[in-house]
């Protein structure tokens, strides 16, 4: 009963109400299967080229994800400052209502724990709301950091998987068409690895100069021409 006076006191009213919406908002999301998206997300997405550098090697992996983040923020800058804040909260990256979503719970759980120490009234408890909000919007953005990180490494993936035909590499191994094989793909920066197979009726040799050509159906791999007269 003392969490309910509080949750529902004059000061704590308003952070109630929104958490309470943010609630009702995914409860209808989980039963009908409908996400009624803001629409925002586009509107904070960045065009910007990216370099990846995309391999079976860990490490590469995490370059690519720095060098992203680092060009995403960069292109973020030269667009106003109130994208600058957007990006540095994950905006776009992460979909907005998420975001919100966790924003209105650490709001509503800092409010409650500031308000029950520090029985605070009038005018001086709502300027309050400026210190909980910030501090839950570095909340957010600390859970949903991971996240991010995962989503923009996905995009990158997907944005190579449409770069990569057409372009040349070298076999890593024999290839007979029977067998996956993976070929090493030169960029600007470190080559990348990606999944291939030979067409009906070539063998290609380690080291050989190939073409990419075509994306197999089951979207895993890839078709590659022999370019290497020798082989």
């Amino acid at each position: 009963m003392e969490l309910w006076n509080l949750a529902t006191s004059p000061v704590m009213l308003p952070l109630t109400l929104i958490f309470g919406l943010s609630i009702g908002y995914w409860i209808v999301v989980i039963v009908t299967g409908i996400d009624f998206d803001l629409g925002l997300d586009a509107d904070v997405d960045v065009d910007v080229d990216v370099d990846v550098d995309v391999d079976v090697d860990v490490d590469a992996d995490v370059d690519a994800d720095v060098d992203a983040h680092a060009d995403l923020h960069g292109a973020a800058h030269q667009l106003g400052p109130l994208l600058s804040m957007l990006v540095f909260f994950n905006v776009g990256t992460i979909p907005l209502t998420f975001i919100l979503g966790l924003n209105a719970l650490f709001s509503w759980t800092l409010g409650m724990f500031v308000f029950k120490t520090f029985p605070f009234s009038g005018l001086l408890a709502y300027a309050l709301y400026i210190p909980i909000f910030l501090v839950s919007a570095f909340a957010t953005k600390l859970v949903t950091q991971p996240f991010a990180g995962m989503v923009r490494r996905h995009k990158q993936e997907t944005a190579e998987r449409h770069t990569v035909l057409a372009k040349f590499g070298y076999m890593e191994s024999d290839n007979d068409g029977q067998r996956l094989s993976q070929c090493k793909v030169p960029t600007d920066g470190a080559p990348f690895l990606v999944n291939v197979k030979a067409r009906p009726g070539q063998v290609l040799k380690r080291g050989a100069r190939v073409l990419i050509i075509e994306e197999a159906e089951e979207g895993n791999f890839y078709y590659v021409e022999n370019m290497d007269e020798n082989n």
